[in-house]
């Protein structure tokens, strides 16, 4: 039991029948006991419609009736791991879609103080049929010609023996999960279902778990070790991996996990660091990335700051003659091409969540492409250090943005970066105002903030004006607009589609440039409602402009203005 990772088993349930009720237990093992008198009916209807007696099982290649028993009851197994992840004590209820959710809310199996329980037998939510249901669907659109292999072996030896490989893989998360350990919940009703069937597969009693690439704190006697342990053997697949490439094809990587810690005062992402350090010395170029829609909306994942999409690496070997480059000569590098591919990625509609992740690809890009990089001491700069002057060089980027706003717009985002939806001392808000070339007066007046008893507070989008009209008014300011888009996206998307209409596409750009610069200090704050509403109006911003190209009936479009 890890306790990182299985905190039921900080409340007594240390094996795995600990995690079911009695009457639970009773109803899996019933099911598991009838898979043996399902596949000998199955192997008899074989025989009987006329199949071939070949009795060669299913794993070494058979397609009579009995393998054809043996390829069924699998698929049954899969069920009823289905209905283990339904059908125990740490089920909790989905509220918001009236359901029981599963076990694995999260990759890991979290204590529930109490409990939903579905019926096997009922047509409701958790029940029998529904889980054959979802294995049905999953083999009707599995390839029904071809031929594809799956081989159990250690990575390095595997791409030792297959020279002139396509390589696609998502790599293990650093310390984030140890996938062994949570994979026996479902491993342990396998081995008794189909050890007969699948002998090699399923011979040990438990998950191998020693080799398994991943920071193991407790599996590896400490941190250090743990760490070393990912770090040297991260770094020799990715050199296989360079060397296995087929030279036509790059590399594909897909990297979908978020995770930051503070170290010596500075946040970084260790998990991601220790991959990109181990990509570099293994010389791979990065030579684009991309973020890809992979990730399933709703659920407990929805709920927090978790990446839509995963970040793809495209890679290729270095070049042997891939020059040196200085600091200096990294720092104008990036300077002169961070800008287009964020402002690509922005074209592209990338969802905030998304946007640091990719453009720290997109600066690993440019890194990546020198053998290596001097510091002004002559030593090679670490990947570390390139990720700071990557996250530097983006913010001196979108600062530089600002310039585009009005002056209003520039106080109010400076101001919320400050005080967020908290109210701050006049002077303070006078003194900005001064800097940027406005007033509190002026900000006041554009419905931006309120000022009232020495103090001035950002308005909030339920105190906005509803009738505000962006063609009527002779100053209309980029904040304003944008608040205004919010407010009736959270109502609907057709009243926002409408509104965007009237804005308009040049101050509707800005609009959401700027919903990208809030959400980067919502971000970056901790303020996890705003967060959510920016990310959001940028993710379905395609869809607005979508259907404000369409003009309402009477109506001229302004986008095209």
């Amino acid at each position: 039991t890890h306790p990182q990772y299985m905190v039921a088993a900080g409340y007594g349930m240390a094996f795995s029948e600990d995690l079911f009720t009695n009457r639970q237990l009773v109803a899996l093992n019933t099911f598991c006991d009838l898979l043996k008198e399902v596949a000998l009916l199955i192997e008899q209807d074989g025989l009987d419609t006329g199949m071939s007696p070949d009795q060669t099982p299913l794993p070494q290649g058979g397609c009579g009736p009995r393998a054809y028993a043996q390829a069924i009851t699998t698929y049954l197994a899969f069920v009823l791991n289905r209905c283990a992840d339904k059908w125990s004590h740490l089920v909790v209820w989905n509220k918001g879609g009236e359901k029981v959710e599963h076990v694995f809310g999260r990759q890991a199996i979290s204590m529930a103080w109490d409990f939903a329980e579905g019926n096997p037998f009922s047509s409701s939510t958790g029940n029998w049929i529904g889980q054959v249901e979802w294995v049905r669907k999953a083999v009707l659109n599995l390839p029904s010609h071809g031929h594809g292999e799956i081989l159990q072996r250690d990575a390095r030896a595997l791409l030792q023996s297959m020279p002139n490989s396509v390589v696609s893989t998502d790599p293990p998360y650093y310390d984030n999960v140890p996938f062994a350990d949570i994979s026996d919940f479902f491993y342990v009703w396998l081995r008794h279902n189909l050890r007969s069937t699948w002998p090699d597969e399923l011979s040990t009693v438990a998950t191998p778990k020693s080799e398994e690439l991943v920071a193991d704190v407790k599996r590896y006697g400490g941190r250090e070790a743990a760490h070393r342990f990912f770090e040297n053997r991260m770094r020799e697949v990715l050199m296989e991996t360079a060397k296995a490439q087929h030279s036509d094809y790059p590399i594909s990587i897909f990297y979908a996990f978020k995770q930051a810690e503070t170290k010596q005062g500075e946040t970084v992402s260790t998990g991601w660091e220790t991959f990109l350090q181990a990509l570099h010395d293994s010389r791979l170029t990065v030579t684009a990335t991309w973020p890809i829609r992979t990730e399933l909306p709703g659920g407990f994942r929805s709920l927090k700051s978790s990446l839509a999409s995963s970040i793809v690496i495209v890679c290729r070997p270095r070049p042997a003659d891939a020059p040196l480059a200085t600091r200096s000569e990294l720092l104008a590098a990036l300077r002169s091409e961070l800008p287009n591919s964020l402002r690509l990625l922005r074209e592209q509609a990338s969802a905030p969540v998304d946007m640091a992740q990719s453009m720290i690809g997109s600066g690993m890009a440019i890194f990546s492409r020198y053998s290596r990089v001097l510091e002004s001491d002559g030593t090679a700069m670490p990947v570390r250090q390139a990720l700071a002057l990557i996250n530097q060089i983006l913010e001196e980027t979108l600062s530089e943005e600002e310039t585009e706003f009005d002056y209003e717009t520039r106080w109010a985002l400076t101001w919320y970066q400050q005080n967020g939806a908290e109210a701050g001392s006049y002077g303070d808000a006078e003194t900005l105002s001064k800097a940027k070339n406005t007033s509190v007066s002026s900000v006041v007046q554009a419905g931006i903030a309120t000022s009232a008893a020495g103090s001035v507070q950002l308005l909030p989008r339920s105190d906005l004006d509803p009738d505000w009209d962006p063609k009527s008014d002779p100053y209309p300011k980029v904040w304003q607009a944008t608040q205004q888009m919010l407010a009736r996206l959270e109502r609907s998307e057709t009243e926002a589609a409408d509104f965007l209409r009237e804005v308009g596409s040049g101050l509707g750009d800005r609009a959401r440039q700027l919903a990208y610069l809030l959400y980067q200090t919502a971000d970056r704050q901790g303020w996890a409602q705003e967060r959510v509403a920016y990310n959001m109006l940028v993710t379905v911003w395609p869809t607005l402009a979508d259907l404000a190209a369409h003009p309402a009936p009477g109506q001229t479009s302004l986008l095209e203005a």
